[in-house]
Parts: structure tokens; C-alpha cells; sequence
């Protein structure tokens, strides 16, 4: 029985190496090299070159090309692709119901030509040998370990799909790196229109790395990524939609939790609409559009900000501890795209904001008020408080510079009216407002206080705030608060006179 196997055995691979060397034979790899080089770039208008043909012996014969190259400079790079088809197709020189396998190669965005359609025609007219093979039908494509590259980011693609007509349905989809692991399905319902929608989780998601690529597949080179020249956005329609949900990734460099969005993708640029992310335990909702027609790129955020950590958002621009609360506010903001630090340095926009139940530990405002005028009675003193109920203004973003025109605040001790500004770098802080002090504090004021800055029953003392967040100087203004005195005494000598007069 053994020898019986072993013989047969021995006739299979004898039936093979015939076989290989029929094929070969009928089919030159030379003739298979230059019908790809002369098609490929026909139909994509760029030079495409081949290293090598050879073939691979199996259940269906496989065509295996080495190192294609395509466009000039080279934008797509393919170390190794397998073209398998029917044994019947390939005897009359056809490649039919076959399958592509693309494996360990790079494509560098943004192309300098359109994928999925004819935009140009070769210069180089087809010879008679490359003519001997057709390429018929494909219906399957395979990629794998495919490096996706803009500039410095990279993303390694894999993907199976099967190819109906000018529907590409993708069964599996996997973009991964050292921070993003993203995996969906999802169909390109048209080549021709490059139109194509997916549903997609990211556990992890680097949201900036997904952008940056994605801006590479419409044309721009947001980021100060290097790449070839883009398509004209007439020769080149996108329409790409992608659901995506993460459990946790970074967005602006900055952690997030339970992402949902809608990621658009077109010519003109990007959009995340809507999109809901948890940020510093609260959460931002809105629409972030990304104009990759201009160059440089421009990012747009208009969002609502609920219940943020404030503590968190401080130490993550670098000024730990200098505030306390919870954020609730809308932005509207706009500002160079590319890396997070391009984001902050150059945003610009308005923005209503209120921070709720906070404390700012350096800051003082009640001491330096009684020490200007004097000490309050010894028996009513009372510990002074560096919390508020409410803090917040309607701001302009410029510069890194955050300028408000009414900043208010509420607290136990004093409230808070004024004007100024908030430099982002450093929390640094240049105001000039009214500390109204509550009727308990006013109460416990100098004579001196009382006298010269009182209004009805509340001290009102005019005041500058400038320097570190962290352990701002508080000065009073002297001089003002004498001006309010002139003013008050002249107004209760107005009083007490219609007073006078009304009696008679």
C-alpha cells in the first residue's frame, strides 16, 4: 500500500513540473511583465514598472510579480502580488475569476493619481506580446502588512475583499500601529465614484493618525507631511463615510473615552459629524471639519463642553493645581491643522464658558482687601474662602491669549466683575476688576472700608489681578476706591438734602 502512494505521489509531481513547464512555455513571464507594465499604466496614467514574473505551483496556477513600482516618484511600492486564476482562463491566456494578494508593500499619500478609473492614457503603445494575456475579471483582493505613510504617520493595512463588477465588498479591514487598532467592514459601492462606506472600532484609536491618513487621501499635506503632488480634485471625486466608535484613543494628544462619530471624507476635506467624546471625565460634542483645500489645512470646532474636569484639563497644559471645577461652555474655534502642538499654538475663535463648584488655591482676593484698610474687628473674624460657586465670561481666543470683557464670579466671601486676560502657557493672568464683598465680610470691614468704598450695604473695592495663576498678585486700587468714597458720600449728601427738603 505504501509503495502504491509513494508512486502515485512520485506521478503528481512529475504531472506538476509538466505542468509548470507547459504553462511556462505557453504563458512567458516576460510576456506577463510587460502586459502589466503597459495595462497598469494605461489605465492609471502613471509609469508602473515590474521587477520580476515567475510562477507558483498549486491548486490554482498563481502568478507572482516582485517589487512593482507605480507613479514617478514612486507612490505606490509592492514588494509581492500574487494574480491567481483558473487553469482553463490561463491556457487561453486570460486572467478570469482570479484573486490578488498584495503583500508587504507601502503606499505613500497623498497619490499623484486617481485610483479606480482611467485618467490617462500610456505613452508607450501595446506590442503584440504583451497583448498574448488579458486580465479579464478579479474577484478577490487581499492586502496585508500594506504601509499606509503621510509624511512621518504610518498605518499598516490589511484587508480582504471580493470584487463584483464596480462594487468592492470588504469583509475585513484592519488599520493598526503602536497607539491605534482599528478594525471594521464596509464596501466601496462604486469605483468609479469612489464612493465607499464603512463601520469601524478602534480599541485603541490615535484619532490624529486616522486624520492625518485620511488627509492623505484627499489631496493634503496637513502636518508638514512631504508627499507627490495631489489630483485634481475634478479628475478625483471622493465620497467616503466611516462609523466609528472607540472605546479610548487620543485626539489632540489628549485621552479620550467612548468616542462616536461620523468621519466624511472628501475632495475638499474631512468632517467628524457629528461627534460626542468624554474628555477630562466630561464630555465634547459637536462637528470638527478639517478644509484640506487650503494650504496650509484649517480645522474648525464648534462643540459643547459639558462637565469637564477642570483640575485635569489645567495639568494637562502644564499649570497642575491652580484651579479647581467642572466646565460647561460651547466653543467655536478654528486653527491650522496638523500636529497638536500646530492646533494650540494657532487657534483663534470665541468661546461662553462657566466653571461651577471650583476653587483657585493661590488666589487671595479677600486678605489683601483688609490689609489695605485696615483689620477687621477681632471678634468677628471669619476664615476666608478660596472657592466659587461660579466663574466665567464670554472669551476670545487669539495668539494663545484668552480676552474677556465680563468675566464674573461667585462666591461666599465676594463676587467678581471685570475685564482682562488669561495667556493659555503658564495661566498667566492680567485683570482688572470689582470685588464686591459679600454683606457678612462687609460687615466685619475697617471704618476706613466702610467709609470710603461702601455701596447700600456691600463693600466695592476696584482691584488689579496679574502674574501665575498658581500664586497670583492681588493689588487694590487706592485711588479708585477713594474716587467711589467722593462718589458715595456726594451721593448720600444728595440723599439726606432730599430728604431734608421732602420733610418741609
Amino acid at each position: 500500500m505504501a509503495r502504491k502512494l509513494a508512486i502515485v505521489a512520485g506521478v503528481v509531481v512529475v504531472v506538476l513540473v509538466v505542468f509548470g513547464l507547459v504553462v511556462r512555455r505557453m504563458v512567458d513571464p516576460e510576456v506577463v511583465r510587460a502586459a502589466v507594465e503597459q495595462q497598469a499604466s494605461a489605465a492609471l496614467g502613471q509609469p508602473v514598472t515590474v521587477g520580476a514574473v515567475d510562477w507558483a505551483l498549486s491548486a490554482r496556477p498563481r502568478i507572482v510579480l516582485t517589487n512593482v513600482q507605480i507613479g514617478s516618484p514612486t507612490a505606490i511600492a509592492l514588494n509581492r502580488v500574487e494574480v491567481s486564476t483558473g487553469l482553463r482562463a490561463l491556457l487561453s491566456k486570460r486572467v478570469e475569476r482570479g484573486g490578488v494578494v498584495i503583500s508587504g508593500s507601502r503606499i505613500s499619500l497623498p497619490l499623484p493619481f486617481a485610483l479606480g478609473g482611467t485618467t490617462g492614457r500610456s505613452s508607450t503603445p501595446t506590442s503584440d506580446a504583451a497583448a498574448g494575456l488579458t486580465f479579464a475579471s478579479i474577484d478577490r483582493i487581499s492586502l496585508s502588512d500594506v504601509d499606509l505613510a503621510v509624511g512621518n504617520t504610518h498605518l499598516k493595512l490589511d484587508l480582504e475583499s471580493s470584487l463584483s463588477g464596480d462594487r468592492l465588498v470588504v469583509s475585513r479591514v484592519r488599520l493598526r500601529s503602536d497607539r491605534t487598532s482599528l478594525d471594521g467592514t464596509g464596501e466601496v459601492t462604486s469605483l468609479a465614484a469612489r464612493k465607499s462606506s464603512f463601520t469601524v472600532t478602534g480599541d485603541p484609536l490615535d484619532l490624529d493618525e486616522l486624520l492625518t491618513i485620511a488627509s492623505g487621501v484627499t489631496g493634503s499635506t496637513s502636518g508638514g507631511a512631504t508627499a507627490p503632488a495631489a489630483v485634481p480634485a475634478t479628475s478625483s471625486p471622493i465620497d467616503l463615510r466611516m462609523e466609528i466608535k472607540s472605546p479610548k484613543g487620543r485626539l489632540l494628544g489628549i485621552d479620550f473615552a467612548n468616542l462616536t462619530t461620523t468621519l466624511a471624507v472628501t475632495r475638499d476635506g474631512l468632517a467628524l459629524e457629528p461627534f460626542s467624546v468624554g474628555l477630562f471625565d466630561g464630555t465634547l460634542a459637536g462637528r470638527l471639519g478639517v478644509d484640506t483645500a487650503r494650504e496650509p489645512s484649517e480645522m474648525m470646532l464648534a462643540a459643547t463642553v459639558e462637565a469637564v474636569d477642570v483640575a485635569k484639563a489645567a495639568a494637562f497644559a502644564g499649570s497642575s493645581g491652580v484651579m479647581t471645577g467642572r466646565l460647561d461652555g460651547r466653543l467655536e474655534l478654528r486653527a491650522a491643522g496638523g500636529a497638536p502642538d500646530i492646533v494650540f499654538r494657532t487657534a483663534n475663535g470665541r468661546a461662553t464658558l462657566t466653571i461651577k463648584d471650583g476653587s483657585m488655591p493661590g488666589l487671595d482676593l479677600v486678605g489683601p482687601v483688609i490689609l489695605a484698610f485696615g483689620k477687621p474687628d477681632p471678634g468677628k473674624a471669619t476664615e476666608r474662602s478660596r472657592a466659587f460657586s461660579t466663574l466665567g465670561g464670554t472669551f476670545a481666543l487669539s495668539g494663545g491669549l484668552l480676552r474677556s470683557d465680563d468675566l464674573s464670579m461667585s462666591s461666599r466671601d465676594l463676587d467678581m466683575k471685570g475685564r482682562g486676560t488669561l495667556r493659555v502657557a503658564g495661566a498667566v493672568v492680567d485683570l482688572k476688576a470689582d470685588l464686591l464683598l459679600s454683606e457678612a465680610l462687609s460687615s466685619q470691614a475697617g471704618r476706613d472700608l466702610q467709609k470710603y468704598a461702601h455701596d447700600g450695604s456691600r463693600v466695592v473695592v476696584p482691584a488689579t489681578i496679574t502674574g501665575s495663576l498658581a500664586s497670583p498678585k492681588v493689588s487694590i486700587d487706592l485711588a479708585a476706591a477713594a474716587g467711589r468714597a467722593i462718589r458715595n458720600a456726594a451721593e448720600d449728601e444728595v440723599k439726606k438734602g432730599l430728604g431734608r427738603l421732602l420733610k418741609h
